[in-house]
């Protein structure tokens, strides 16, 4: 979310120089919400998982004849690594909805209340143990910072 705006922020500075670029699509609302919206983006931006088609052209090796093309400037290394973070964060995208209203869900919250409370006693008793160390460690590092300080 941050860096798209970042991103745009910065294409509203070259649009000077450079009319014809394109803004990223932000599937995010604004403050204070940020909810994702699937239908946020505006016919005159580019969704992230296009990203690489529109650099492809400026990648500086010909991927058909792996000769150095003049004039161009990304190297190939660098357009693989754009290539993959924006696959990545398009496939995020694609399943944020999903994860979205599973994280609501209140039929999933139940599952996990019952299993927690009803049938995980191993669990429960792990975690009191847990718990009680920290309260252990909590006092023997209250007593070691009091001796130090005397």
């Amino acid at each position: 979310m941050v860096l798209i705006l970042q991103v745009n922020s910065n294409i509203s500075q070259l649009q000077a120089t450079y009319p014809n670029l394109a803004h990223v699509c932000n599937p995010f609302s604004a403050l204070p919400d940020y909810t994702y919206q699937t239908n946020n983006c505006t016919a005159n931006t580019i969704r992230i998982g296009n990203i690489p088609k529109i650099l492809e052209v400026f990648t500086c090796w010909d991927a058909n004849n792996e000769t150095r093309q003049e004039g161009q400037f990304i190297s190939s290394n660098d357009f693989k690594k754009v290539e993959a973070y924006a696959s990545s964060i398009e496939n995020l995208l694609n399943v944020y909805p999903g994860m979205e209203n599973l994280v609501q869900c209140q039929s999933v919250k139940d599952a996990f209340s019952k299993i927690i409370g009803r049938h995980s006693k191993p669990w429960k008793r792990s975690a009191c143990m847990a718990w009680a160390a920290m309260v252990l460690l909590l006092i023997v590092m209250v007593i070691l910072v009091l001796v130090w300080a005397a």
